[in-house]
């Protein structure tokens, strides 16, 4: 889905759920690599620009005729014609580009020059500055790894866009679209198979479903497979107009993806444009913050998940008449190889990263207050689980309490989008 997850929180240990982790280490380690998988792959002003170009092939030279007072008069221009799916393609694949990340992938397209519209999701785990983006059916010269900017984070729309100095010309918008059952179809977009395998600029072809109301704001329901990679792919009419932006999909469901309306992109794309350098500037520290929040969240949760098998461990020990030393250290040799490598990946490019996101004068110091919290509570969580010390019942009572000051701390941050709360920063 498009929304990350938490690791789970704190709950009473359940005797026969503890026995059989205790006799059936494998099983537990199942459970770390599913939460984990959850944690790291789940789960967002005045400067004048010019019209926004539009790319539209010149119509075919035309005939005159001659009218009895031999006035030459030329005669109306022909209207656009439909396009194959071939020439759908050949036109726009140039200008749509993969967008690659530390924890993913996307898509994204050009919609000005030197603009790139993606969907927010894409990005929102991502420092800008480790971000790279390819265009795989572009000349050889110009496929590139280019590093982008960011221009503007629309968390209502879920859209994004990212600036970049290269020479393709961007993709034609539909002058005006209203939704048409049965329309006919093309995306172009780089879903991922998994295993680092990515499918660069597929194509599928399909109709427009239906019109769907989601959180309130209107998608387009489209009838062809969407699944991760493919969000913030360009939707094409039939004569290779961009109508929307590939956004959500249905996990439970084949076939079910839904788009953005023109319209959105339309209406996002001008806040963009209208945002001023210094709102543009404090815009990028709050999504370093961003991440940077979310990290640290994860992986002190991470550390938590750890610390709760090992109670687990424990506790079936002890009532199977074992030593508790025993439980806990088979625990601790399934886990921490797997959560410090969690850790790592999450963190390795952070902590630098946290000295800069604490010392920026345009983050609120009431939100650099509580990162300054998470980044204790993240550190005595740590700690706490891979240097276990004291009885069973003060290990599990201190580290219950770890665990709600670091959910209390993630409520002040972040909302369960991801996007942290600044309204009392006032």
């Amino acid at each position: 889905g498009r929304r990350r997850g938490t690791p789970p929180a704190s709950r009473p240990p359940n005797a026969d759920l503890a026995r059989t982790l205790a006799r059936h280490p494998g099983l537990v380690l199942a459970m770390l690599v599913g939460v984990v998988a959850i944690v790291a792959l789940v789960i967002h002003r005045s400067q004048p620009s010019e019209p926004l170009p539009e790319f539209i092939a010149a119509p075919p030279e035309v005939a005159t005729s001659v009218v009895p007072d031999e006035e030459a008069q030329a005669a109306p221009a022909a209207a656009p014609r439909d396009l194959s799916t071939q020439e759908v393609v050949a036109r726009a694949s140039p200008s749509v580009a993969i967008v690659l990340g530390r924890n993913g992938s996307g898509t994204a397209f050009l919609v000005a020059d030197g603009i790139l519209a993606t969907n927010r999701h894409v990005i929102e785990d991502e420092l800008l500055r480790e971000v790279k983006v390819q265009f795989p059916d572009a000349a050889k010269h110009l496929r590139g790894n280019y590093g982008v900017t960011l221009l503007y984070e629309d968390p209502e729309l879920d859209l994004a866009f990212l600036a970049l100095s290269i020479d393709l010309p961007p993709l034609p918008m539909a002058e005006r679209h209203e939704f048409s059952r049965g329309e006919e179809i093309t995306v172009i977009g780089s879903p991922g198979m998994g295993n680092g395998q990515i499918l660069r600029n597929a194509i599928s072809r399909g109709l427009l479903s239906t019109e769907a109301e989601i959180d309130g704001k209107t998608y387009y329901q489209l009838d062809i497979a969407i699944n991760p990679g493919n969000s913030g792919g360009p939707v094409f009419d039939r004569r290779g107009d961009v109508v929307g932006v590939v956004t959500l999909k249905a996990y439970d469901k084949d076939g079910l993806g839904f788009c953005l309306p023109l319209r959105s992109l339309r209406a996002s794309l001008a806040r963009c444009r209208a945002t001023s350098p210094a709102d543009r500037a404090t815009m990028g520290a709050l999504h370093r913050f961003r991440v940077l929040a979310a990290a640290l969240w994860r992986s002190a949760g991470a550390y938590v998940f750890a610390g709760e098998i090992y109670v687990l461990a424990m506790e079936s020990a002890i009532e199977e008449g074992r030593d508790l030393n025993e439980g806990l250290q088979s625990a601790r040799v399934l886990l921490m190889e797997h959560i410090r490598g969690f850790d790592g990946a999450e963190l390795s490019t952070m902590r630098d990263e946290s000295k800069r996101v604490l010392a920026d004068d345009a983050v609120p110091p009431a939100s650099r207050g509580r990162l300054d919290r998470l980044v204790e509570s993240y550190h005595a969580i740590k700690e706490h689980v891979e240097r276990p010390t004291g009885t069973l019942d003060s290990f599990k009572a201190r580290l219950e309490g770890l665990s709600a000051a670091r959910d209390q701390l993630g409520g002040d941050l972040l909302r369960l989008d991801g996007v942290p709360l600044y309204e009392d920063d006032e």
